[in-house]
């Protein structure tokens, strides 16, 4: 599922934004940008297929799927095409859901995913989310960890008070453009 990335593997069976090239240089922002977007659609009728095979299989309906993805990309809104370039939306604002079955969450769970539709979370909450799917997260086991997550899961409210520092630059992943910033969430609005 990585035709997302540069250069945007396309098929030209599931290609529906034309034209579309996969020259990213000044003049072809419209071709790269429908080319991007043809790799998403395919991604979707890959992911489609996956959904579908699963929820044929015996265990598939009680099979809880989760989609996120670990970044956007920028399609000229800011100068570059790709991403690590700046932290503005395009970047940073990327595709998460959560497919559960009927019967697979608990009526409380299910209202706090559905609260959540139009809240800004971030990454943070994924592993904690994952955990709770799986019955771990209020296992003693992992209490030492869990203490130390910044996250909490999704499942529960997610963080509250969110206040995150964004960077695109660690010990482990060199930056070609160092970027820092912050995002809080007052409410429902976020700043």
């Amino acid at each position: 599922l990585s035709n997302t990335h540069f250069p945007y593997k396309i098929d030209d069976r599931f290609a529906p934004f034309q034209p579309e090239d996969g020259t990213a240089g000044p003049g072809y922002e419209k071709e790269i940008k429908n080319r991007y977007q043809d790799a998403i659609y395919l991604q979707d009728v890959a992911v489609g297929r996956l959904i579908k095979a699963v929820r044929a299989r015996p265990e598939g309906d009680h099979t809880v799927i989760v989609f996120v993805s670990d970044h956007g990309e920028q399609m000229r809104e800011k100068g570059a095409v790709g991403h690590t370039g700046t932290l503005w939306d395009a970047e940073i604002r990327i595709p998460f859901w959560i497919d559960a079955p009927e019967g697979t969450l608990t009526e409380d769970e299910k209202k706090s995913l559905v609260a959540l539709e139009e809240t800004p979370v971030t990454n943070l909450d994924v592993l904690p989310t994952l955990l709770d799917l799986m019955g771990l997260w209020d296992e003693p086991g992992i209490a030492t960890y869990r203490a130390k997550m910044p996250g909490h899961s999704l499942l529960r409210g997610g963080t509250p008070d969110l206040r995150v520092t964004l960077t695109n630059c660690t010990e482990l992943w060199a930056c070609a453009f160092k970027n820092w910033g912050a995002m809080q969430e007052i409410g429902r609005a976020q700043v």
